[in-house]
């Protein structure tokens, strides 16, 4: 095994096969040890068997170590942190009905937004004698992208007379994707730096280990005085981005117990060990829709993949930091064809774009999806 104070060296294909030839004429004299001759080709066997296997020794060697393991070995590397991958989840919305008082809408009733993300009616839910009803649906598949926006939920999947209207006042939450290495390993890092507690960074820590939250904000008033943000005294607030409202306040009810005052606008009901309920204050970050307007020089420029580019930097900058224009024009000038990029410009508002970097406050989270962004090709 290859293995140095340089680290792992890789076997080369070439040099086992010249190395090979030199051990038979060794032993056997002057033999032909050509591509085209048997005891060539034989040779030529041997090397790409030893190098596969000296492959898989690396792999071996590099599941070792948490920055370079992947897959299950990085899963083992998780659990001596106490943690574990995180699943892909369905996203829960919240869904207003109007429609003939009365009339129950049965469990598994589809409901979708204008572009086809379907949701289902998580139980039998009657219409009330004013014609209104709240039901509570989870989309039908796990996937982040399942967190829709407020009111975009209108579609019945199969209409019927007794439903005159549906909507989701507030947007859908907790849906994700099944958790990267990548998104893993900084977590394995956060989790080493500081446990899940009711420090500043320990409630940080345990956020970030709720299914579906991908970042996390929290703001510690450790004073006798409102602070300028208008948090009371002695109280905490945390802001989080993605999750399910009520695994959020039971984490923070863990973490925090009975010694933690949290503030916010969302108030959920969870419930301690003797099955007492108990309300749990926090906030969602606010998006900060991103809007991008670019020209593009080059033949056979990919456009999805371009605007695939832009929203992967936009959304992976982070709640409070800079949309920085230079970062994105490198984002979008690494695409395959990509010969220049002129009048790049961004803004939070379509009909205000500028080629001035954006920063979000530190409870704003940037983002955009692809009906914010224009993408125009000049062949060149």
């Amino acid at each position: 095994m290859p293995l140095t104070d340089d680290g792992y060296i890789d076997l080369v294909y070439e040099d086992v096969v010249d190395k090979k030839s030199a051990e038979y004429k060794k032993s056997l004299g002057n033999v032909d040890t050509s591509v085209d001759s048997v005891l060539g080709k034989i040779i030529r066997i041997q090397a790409k068997g030893i190098v596969e296997a000296d492959m898989h020794a690396h792999d071996v060697y590099d599941s070792g170590f948490k920055d370079t393991s992947t897959g299950i070995s990085l899963d083992r590397k998780a659990s001596n942190s106490g943690i574990q991958r995180q699943q892909a989840q369905a996203a829960v919305a919240k869904l207003q009905i109007t429609g003939q008082p009365g009339y129950v809408i049965p469990e598994n009733t589809e409901f979708m937004t204008e572009e086809a993300t379907v949701f289902v009616n998580a139980y039998d839910t009657q219409i009330d004698s004013n014609g209104n009803a709240e039901l509570t649906a989870y989309s039908d598949d796990t996937a982040d992208y399942t967190n829709v926006d407020a009111n975009t939920i209108t579609v019945q999947a199969n209409p019927v007379d007794e439903i005159n209207t549906v909507t989701n006042n507030a947007p859908a939450s907790g849906g994700a994707d099944l958790e990267t290495d990548y998104a893993l390993r900084k977590r394995i890092d956060a989790t080493n730096q500081s446990k899940e507690g009711p420090t500043h960074d320990g409630i940080k820590t345990g956020m970030l280990n709720v299914n579906g939250v991908t970042d996390a904000f929290v703001v510690s008033n450790d004073t006798g005085q409102t602070d300028d943000q208008g948090n009371p005294p002695w109280t905490t607030h945390v802001f989080v981005k993605g999750g399910r409202p009520e695994d959020i306040a039971q984490k923070l009810w863990n973490i925090g117990g009975s010694n933690t005052s949290f503030v916010g606008d969302q108030a959920i009901t969870t419930y301690d060990r003797s099955n007492h309920p108990q309300v749990i204050h926090f906030d969602y970050v606010n998006d900060l829709p991103i809007y991008v307007s670019v020209n593009l020089v080059g033949q056979n420029i990919d456009t999805d993949t371009v605007t695939e580019s832009i929203t992967d930097y936009i959304d992976g900058v982070g709640m409070g930091n800079t949309v920085v224009l230079t970062k994105l024009l490198v984002a979008i000038c690494q695409n395959d064809n990509v010969q220049d990029a002129n009048n790049l410009l961004i803004g939070t508002d379509q009909a205000k774009l500028a080629d001035k970097n954006i920063t979000a406050n530190q409870y704003q989270n940037a983002t955009t999806d692809e009906s914010k962004i224009t993408v125009v090709v000049n062949n060149g």
